[in-house]
């Protein structure tokens, strides 16, 4: 019994060597922009435009993208929104210029 607790004592020494490592401190932040919360941009590739010619844009944009086309028939008005929402409240523009009405 007496070897055992001498042997124990012995091995915490052990230990006792050991050495710590302090990292210095990293500080992580980030910025958000209030107004661009809850945006979600979806762009068509050029190439899957030049694939699919024979389809209307709005026949496009239905399959390509996760938005709803409500269409009035081919060369006629189309409007899109997400689903749950308004077609005001969806921006959709082409070479940044705006192809749904304000």
């Amino acid at each position: 019994m007496m070897f055992c607790i001498a042997n124990i004592a012995n091995s915490q020494d052990l230990f006792v060597d050991d050495s710590v490592n302090l990292l210095p401190n990293v500080n992580i932040s980030a910025t958000k922009n209030i107004y661009e919360t809850g945006l979600k941009v979806s762009r068509i590739d050029s190439l899957v435009y030049d694939e699919n010619r024979q389809y209307s844009i709005s026949e496009l944009i239905a399959w390509k993208t996760p938005v709803f086309v409500k269409s009035y028939g081919r060369g006629s008005m189309a409007t899109v929104s997400f689903r749950g929402t308004d077609p005001s409240h969806t921006k959709l523009t082409w070479n940044g210029l705006p192809l749904n009405s304000p």
